[in-house]
């Protein structure tokens, strides 16, 4: 257990800097292990690693180069990360051909990770920070020093070519942590199923069984041990740098030494702390990595579960220990997707074996046997129960947990867990109701009854205006990229965050693709109302909000841009006007037609363009604040300096979503 220990003492040192959600389970869970296993000399080994850890978190190499050495330690599709000097950088390059093992030199310069990140998506600078990664280096010149022989991506593509596109989805996101494009990787990660298998290798452990199941025909147990650990190795050439099956052929390896050499001197506690600092020593930034950290957390869960039920292997406890793992990782859940599905547990428990004997099924044909066919037919098993999920879960649309909420949530799940564990009733009926008053509360979406709302979302180039009134929810624009899928990676997980089941009018300002690309893929994936698109819809009342349009002059020879409405509405003692893509032309009709119009927020016409928002204009409507929806470095060069320096001139407020992200404005409804 002293081990054990250290090795949380060290991780949680890591942590203090950057990763405060990990660090409350870790450090309660240390608290507890500490009280039964304190003693002087290792009380000052404990603090010793945790400051240790401490230092390390706060060590940055950086050095400014225009030539850097080394070796690739990892590489996908359209970039590669290499190391030199202890220094990673990031590499743009697409459909790159780099291994891991390639020693390179390359001549270029180096600058900040600069990576557009759009409301609610996946922070790709972030995750490479976690991996060490600071700079990118912009390379003119590469020349190889070593090529590694042994290309693991061709025999990679060459097994995935075998099986149609589900099933190469499927072994990708299991066997090789890779997501890919189709409808089953959304299904995959919308229920959260391939991220826990994944990391938590539980696939790997069926295969070694089956394999060792076979060879007990012929062979002792430490042959067979020998033999299947040796299989894991080969496998682990071919998904390097995966951290799942490196940890568990680690974790084999130490306990056939323990085993065999050391007459099982340490316990699977020791076993788990040594391999976890081995680990941080050799690589301090997987502290703070998924693979890692879910990898870690299950087993030293599970730890604290089976020290509470000792030799329990009834199935009422078993279903006991399932509950528990489930509710620990709810907040993680909820940082991931932006959402909970209780009954999503259910599916889970049902089709974990599904997954698990996938990936068994994935490893028989890596390595060689010829069952191409069944692997197919076994994925489209999954994939029909998967079609069958909308029907009986209910998704809870929630925000990560706040960190305040961190501590006392995990407060309550080891404190329930140990007074349920001694039946110790009082206690027992006082944290469960307390428990679920404040999950209840957390839940429902009681501060969206009572406020009012409007954001403009962040959703780069384009526009996109979320208009809430209590319950109420108006879209104006959906935004559109013709590169990925705006409504799934940001639209849908935002409204999630908002704890938003349904969006009960969209309104269109025009059809260009910027402004109304999203809204397909927004009906496919999402519960949404009528759509609004032509000026005779106007004026137009949902719920408390009217809607008014200024722009009347519609004619069907004018381009979009022309034709783009000018919405106006009212919400919390506040007049808002957004005006799509008009010009100034429109401008100086609405102008000449309307003797004036209430704005004290202005969203910008065209992005900031110098085709929209004349002085005159400006002066007309008297705005306090002017909102910029635009993308970051985008090819336009929107906002145009005219028109900032029209709105300065003017005492308009600048807010621009691509320096400050979503901007909103809130109000409660009673004030």
């Amino acid at each position: 257990m002293i081990l054990l220990v250290s090795f949380l003492s060290l991780w949680i040192g890591l942590l203090c800097k950057t990763n405060f959600f990990i660090f409350i389970p870790l450090f309660i869970v240390l608290l507890v292990l500490i009280r039964k296993h304190l003693t002087i000399r290792s009380s000052s080994l404990f603090i010793a690693l945790f400051f240790i850890g401490i230092g390390f978190s706060y060590i940055n190499i950086s050095t400014d180069r225009t030539e850097i050495k080394g070796m690739v330690v990892e590489t996908k599709e359209n970039y590669y990360i290499l190391n030199s000097r202890m220094e990673q950088f990031y590499v743009y390059e697409k459909n790159n051909d780099k291994e891991i093992g390639d020693w390179l030199i390359i001549k270029g310069e180096q600058e900040n990770l600069s990576f557009v990140t759009l409301e609610s998506e996946f922070n790709f600078t972030e995750y490479l920070n976690d991996k060490g990664v600071y700079k990118q280096f912009n390379v003119h010149e590469l020349t190889y020093s070593f090529r590694n022989p042994i290309r693991t991506k061709k025999v990679r593509n060459n097994f995935l070519a075998h099986f149609d596109d589900d099933t190469s989805d499927l072994y990708n996101a299991i066997l090789f942590s890779t997501s890919g494009k189709g409808e089953l990787t959304t299904s995959l990660r919308k229920y959260n199923l391939s991220r826990l298998i994944s990391f938590g290798g539980i696939y790997l452990y069926g295969f070694i069984n089956y394999i060792e199941s076979k060879l007990r025909r012929k062979f002792s147990e430490k042959q067979c041990e020998i033999i299947s650990t040796s299989i894991l190795v080969f496998y682990s050439i071919f998904t390097f740098p995966k951290f799942t099956p490196i940890k568990i052929l680690t974790i084999r390896i130490i306990r056939l030494i323990n085993k065999y050499l050391l007459n099982d001197k340490f316990t699977y506690e020791g076993i788990i702390g040594s391999t976890g600092i081995i680990f941080l020593l050799l690589n301090v930034n997987l502290a703070k990595q998924d693979s890692f950290i879910l990898g870690y957390l299950i087993p030293i869960n599970n730890i604290f579960v089976n020290a509470l039920y000792p030799n329990e292997n009834r199935p009422k406890y078993k279903i006991f220990k399932t509950l528990w793992l489930y509710f620990f990782f709810i907040p993680f859940e909820l940082a991931f997707n932006n959402s909970t599905n209780f009954l999503a547990f259910l599916l889970q428990f049902i089709i974990s074996p599904l997954f698990i004997f996938s990936g068994i099924l994935g490893l028989l044909a890596f390595f060689k046997l010829p069952i191409y066919i069944i692997n197919n037919l076994f994925t489209k098993l999954i994939v029909w129960i998967l079609k069958a999920v909308p029907y009986i879960t209910f998704s809870i649309h929630l925000p990560p947990f706040a960190l305040y909420m961190i501590p006392i949530y995990y407060l309550c799940y080891y404190v329930f867990m140990y007074y349920f564990q001694i039946r110790y009733l009082p206690y027992v009926k006082f944290l469960a109701i307390g428990y679920t008053v404040i999950l209840i509360t957390y839940i429902l979406p009681i501060k969206n009854t009572i406020t009012q709302e409007v954001s403009f979302i962040n959703v780069g180039q384009g526009d996109c205006c979320l208009i809430r009134d209590g319950n109420t929810t108006v879209l104006m624009d959906t935004g559109g990229l013709t590169y990925k899928d705006l409504a799934s990676s940001s639209l849908i997980p935002y409204f999630k965050s908002k704890r938003l089941y349904k969006i009960d009018a969209v309104i269109l300002s025009h059809d260009d693709y910027d402004h109304s690309g999203a809204l397909e893929s927004l009906q496919e994936n999402f519960k949404v109302g009528n759509v609004y698109r032509d000026y005779s819809s106007f004026p137009l009342q949902i719920g408390d909000i009217e809607f008014k349009n200024y722009n009347i002059f519609y004619d069907s020879q004018n381009d979009e841009n022309t034709n783009s409405l000018v919405i106006g509405f009212s919400l919390f003692n506040k007049d808002f006007l957004i005006t799509g893509d008009a010009p100034i032309e429109v401008e100086k009709k609405i102008m000449e037609e309307f003797k004036e119009i209430p704005c004290d927020i202005l969203k910008v016409g065209h992005h900031g363009s110098n085709t929209s928002t004349s002085d005159m204009f400006i002066k007309y409507l008297k705005p306090t604040e002017g909102v910029i929806s635009v993308g970051k470095n985008n090819k336009y060069k929107h906002p145009n300096d005219s028109v900032i320096r029209i709105l300065k001139e003017n005492n308009v407020e600048i807010k621009r979503t691509d320096i400050l992200g979503t901007i909103t404005y809130s109000n409660y409804k009673f004030l």
